[in-house]
Order: structure tokens, then sequence, then C-alpha cells
């Protein structure tokens, strides 16, 4: 048995986020190792995002847009509570790390280190924009020198000349994956070296493993359609229009999870007040999902529920949701706009095929980690 230390975004108010960071933890504890995730926790992510969205809300317009959520501060704090409380529950944590210099308190206190999964390699990560400087390099893993390997870690649209300056410390892991083709092509070509795919850790546990997490009973009691956005402004507006236009066929409860919608939404169950436990739950339970958003897709194809997935209307360069629907042959199910869904007669999928290609994609990931720590 191997004590391992696993570094990535894991303490963020954003469900995938924590949700993969658990999956992780839970694959390592599985194959017989002692696994801790590496508290590293900049002051920024303590503040960014944690009741009010700052991004999109820029002049003077921005300003009154985000004076709406004032009216949603109960919900919005009981929100953190669920998620503070979840991570207490099933994450275990070292101490905390708030500098990429102290990391060099963690600098042996592991047999191997492995870099997780999320944008952790991206510049373009708002908390690592904002904070500048070396923040970035702790994922990198730069103040180790003990074995490191990386899971699933991602570099989102990072060029192959952005990279350049990290190339010493890739060099110095063990193995290296990562979560799309084209990160492993820009990664393969910066190295030398092929940089293998594997699955967002999230998709390495069944529905059947998430299950305890999500809670016994349905939350909804009834046939309901979800949404769940990290959107905002505008797209608000759209959703709500397609969302509409799509149950005056289907006559569904609409449920939605989207903690930067500014505005009322009558008519529909505001479901805010969510932590990673609701999130599952309402996953687990709905009738057909509607997201923009990778970890949405991920949990909808997890627990084998009908999605829709606007492909790349909001990022033109961002590829994860289309790589993995078209790699799972599911490519029918992305949108190119939220309109899309009106014209939808039958929302119902059979998974039967799509579940065969991820088990074995889950098997050879599994695997692909199992022989790194090893």
């Amino acid at each position: 048995m191997k004590k391992v230390g696993v570094i990535t975004f894991h303490a963020a108010l954003n469900y995938g986020s924590m949700l993969q960071a658990q999956a992780t933890q839970l694959a390592i504890e599985r194959m017989g190792h002692d696994c801790e995730i590496i508290d590293y926790r900049l002051p920024v992510m303590d503040r960014y995002d944690r009741l009010y969205c700052a991004r999109g809300h820029g002049g003077l317009r921005g300003k009154l847009l985000r004076s709406c959520y004032l009216a949603q501060g109960g919900a919005r704090r009981e929100r953190v509570r669920l998620f503070e409380d979840y991570e207490k529950r099933f994450l275990r944590e070292s101490v905390r790390y708030d500098s990429y210099a102290a990391l060099a308190g963690a600098a042996e206190a592991y047999d191997v280190f492995v870099s997780g999964a999320d944008q952790i390699w991206s510049e373009q990560v708002p908390e690592l924009r904002a904070t500048g400087g070396d923040a970035i390099l702790g994922y990198f893993l730069g103040f180790t020198e003990r074995k490191k390997i990386s899971y699933a870690s991602c570099i989102a649209a990072m060029k192959r000349e952005n990279l350049e300056k990290y190339r010493p410390y890739l060099e110095r892991y063990a193995a290296l994956s990562t979560r799309e083709q084209q990160g492993a092509d820009t990664l393969s070509a910066l190295l030398g070296a092929q940089v293998p795919v594997v699955l967002d850790p999230s998709m390495l546990l069944s529905k059947e493993d998430w299950a305890p997490y999500a809670g016994d009973e349905p939350l909804v009691k009834e046939p309901y359609a979800l949404l769940y956005s990290l959107r905002c402004g505008a797209v608000q507006r759209d959703w709500m229009r397609a969302i509409r236009a799509f149950n005056a066929r289907h006559r569904l409860k609409i449920v939605v999870v989207a903690p930067y919608f500014e505005l009322p939404m009558p008519g529909v169950q505001n479901a805010l007040a969510s932590g990673p436990r609701e999130f599952l739950n309402l996953f687990a339970n709905a009738e057909v999902v509607f997201t923009d958003t990778f970890h949405g897709t991920a949990f909808a194809v997890d627990f084998n529920r009908p999605v829709y997935t606007i492909e790349n209307k909001y990022w033109k360069e961002d590829v994860r949701k289309s790589y993995l629907l078209r790699s799972l042959g599911m490519a029918d199910r992305l949108i190119a706009d939220e309109s899309d869904i009106a014209a939808v007669e039958d929302y119902r999928y059979d998974y039967s095929a799509v579940n065969v290609l991820l088990n074995e994609r889950r098997e050879a990931s599994l695997a692909w980690l199992r022989n790194a720590l090893d």
C-alpha cells in the first residue's frame, strides 16, 4: 500500500470539481492505497464566486443584474453550507496550503503525487489568472521530487506555445494522461511521447457507485426536466424560453440548478440551495437533462439520463463536451443552440451501446491508473 496525495480543484463551490476529486480518491483507495487530497487552496478560492458571481458582470448593467443576487441570499448561504458539509464528510484532506511556497511542506508527505483532473493546467482558469505568479505550479507538482503522475489533467484550450514554459515540470512525471484528445495531441507534440486519453474521474464510478451519495429517495416526486447551467445574463432568458417551448409538448415539471442565474423564474423549481448530494439526486432521477456544462453531460451519461448538451456556443475552443459525447457515439445529443430542444418530439435514449463503450473505457482508465501508481 502506498500513500498517495492528489492535487486538484476540490473545494470550489462547483459540483463537478468536488465530485471528480471525490471519485479520484475513491478509485485510488479501492486499489488498496491510502489516498489524501492535498488541500491546496489559494486565498482567492475562498471568495471567488462563493456567494455571488463576479464573471460576466461588468459595467452598469452587470452591477444591476448582480444586485438581483441579494434576494437569493438565504438560498446561496444554504448552498455554501451543503458544499462544506459534503466536503467534510466525504473528502479526506491534508492540512491546508494557501500558497505555492507553502507546498514545500508537503514535498515528502507521499510516496506518489497525483495531478488530478479538471482544468488544473490552464492559465485561463479565473482563480489562477487572478492569483498569477507561481500559483499554477502547484498543479504541475513543481514542489516535490517524489514520484508523480497525472490522471485526466486538462489543459483546456492552452496552446503548445503557452505550455512550453511548463515542459520542464511535465518531463519530470513518471506517467501522464489527460481527458480530451485535443489536449493529448498537444501534450504529445510538446513532449515527444504519446499521452493517453482517460475518462474524467467522475465516470470511473458507475451509477451504482454514486447511488449511496445521492440519497435513497428522489427529492422531486413528479417527472421533471432538469436544467444545469453555469452561464449567466442573457443565457438564462434563452434557456427558459427554450425549455418552456419544449414543455408545451412534454408537460414535465422544470427543475433548475443554475447558481449564476440572476432573475426570478416563475413556474420553475429553482434548486439553487443544492449541494453535491442534491445535485447527484437530481441527476439520478431526472426524466431528461439539458446542460451547457461538461460535468452536467458526464453525470447525465453516467446515470443513463437522456441529455441534450450545448456544444460550444459560448466558448468556441471548448471541446470537452463534444469529445465526450462523440467518443461514446452520442453526437446526436449535441445541440448548437438552446432553441434546438423546442423541436424534440421523443427525448428518450437507449444507453445499451453507450454502456458497452463506457464500461470498456472505464476499465481501461482504471487499468492505466493502477499501473501508473505501481
